[in-house]
C-alpha cells in the first residue's frame, strides 16, 4: 500500500483540511495577486504547516509575473543547515535577479540565532523575494523576524472532521473502518492530521 500520508497530502488550498480562516484570507491574496513579503506559519507538529507553506509558495510563483532567470520558483530549506553565508547569498541574489523567488524556511526556530539575525535585512529589503517561514516553537524565532511577517496560526481540524476524512480515505483504499475505529485513531493521534494518517496506515497494515 502507498504511504497514505504522502498519497493524501493536499496539493492545493482547497484540499487543505480545516483552517478555513487561513483559506479564506489566502483566497483574497490570490484573487488580488498581492501577497505579504513574509509569512510565518505557527502550529504544532503534524498540523500541516509544511503542506500549507508549499501550497502558498507555489501560488505566489504562479500568480506573479515570471522573470527570465532559470531560478524562478519555490526553494525549500532545512533551517538546521542554514548558516550565515547561505543567508547572505539570499541577500545577494536581489542585485541581479528580477523574477519571483519564494524562500521557504521550515522549522525556522532551528536556524542558528546569528543566521536569523542576518535574515532580517533580506526580508525587509528584497523586492522580488518572498519568504515563508514555519515554526512549531515561535518563542525561539527572532522577534524582529516575527514583526516583519504576516502570521497565520495553523490549527488541527476538529476530531469530527478528521474522523470523516479517515472514513473517506479508508473507503477509497477499499478498507472497512467503523466510525468508532476512525475516532479512536484520531484521539490516539491527538488530532494531528499527519499522525492520524500514519496511525490509519498502521491499523490497516498490522491490525
Amino acid at each position: 500500500m502507498n504511504d497514505l500520508m504522502l498519497k493524501y497530502r493536499p496539493q492545493s488550498m482547497s484540499e487543505v483540511w480545516g483552517n478555513e480562516k487561513i483559506k479564506s484570507v489566502w483566497d483574497g491574496f490570490v484573487k488580488s495577486r498581492s501577497f505579504p513579503k513574509a509569512i510565518l506559519l505557527r502550529g504544532g507538529y503534524g498540523s500541516g504547516k509544511t503542506t500549507l507553506g508549499r501550497i502558498m509558495g507555489r501560488d505566489i510563483v504562479e500568480c506573479l509575473p515570471k522573470g527570465m532567470c532559470s531560478t524562478d520558483g519555490l526553494f525549500e530549506y532545512d533551517s538546521v543547515g542554514v548558516d550565515i553565508e547561505m543567508v547572505r547569498r539570499v541577500m545577494d541574489i536581489r542585485n541581479f535577479h528580477h523574477g519571483v523567488i519564494v524562500r521557504f524556511f521550515d522549522e525556522i526556530h532551528r536556524m542558528p540565532e546569528k543566521s536569523q539575525e542576518v535574515l532580517l535585512k533580506p526580508i525587509e529589503e528584497s523586492e522580488n523575494i518572498y519568504f515563508i517561514l514555519a515554526t512549531s516553537n515561535p518563542e525561539k524565532v527572532d522577534g524582529g523576524i516575527i514583526s516583519r511577517c504576516a502570521e497565520f496560526e495553523v490549527e488541527n481540524p476538529s476530531f469530527e472532521f478528521l474522523t470523516d476524512e479517515l472514513l473517506k480515505i479508508a473507503k477509497l483504499e477499499g478498507v472497512q473502518l467503523t466510525r468508532e475505529e476512525a475516532l479512536e485513531i484520531v484521539e490516539c493521534s491527538n488530532g494531528s492530521p499527519r499522525k492520524s494518517l500514519i496511525n490509519l496506515q498502521l491499523k490497516i497494515n498490522y491490525f
